[in-house]
């Protein structure tokens, strides 16, 4: 399965936004399985080693 998850900030230096519980919740749908493509609509596209960042369009 693949999903497209549009959230507010994938950048840790961001203040005021929950990218800790993303960077959580998106790790652990690939730990399950899923493959997550992540696509911020604020900051920079960071890619990790458990999903795949797409800048914003």
């Amino acid at each position: 399965m693949k999903l497209l998850i549009v959230p507010a900030s994938l950048d840790l230096t961001q203040p005021f936004s929950a990218t800790p519980s993303w960077w959580q919740l998106l790790k652990g749908l690939y730990e399950i399985g899923v493959e997550v493509i992540a696509t911020p609509y604020q900051g920079p596209a960071i890619e990790t080693l458990w999903w795949r960042a797409e800048p914003n369009p």
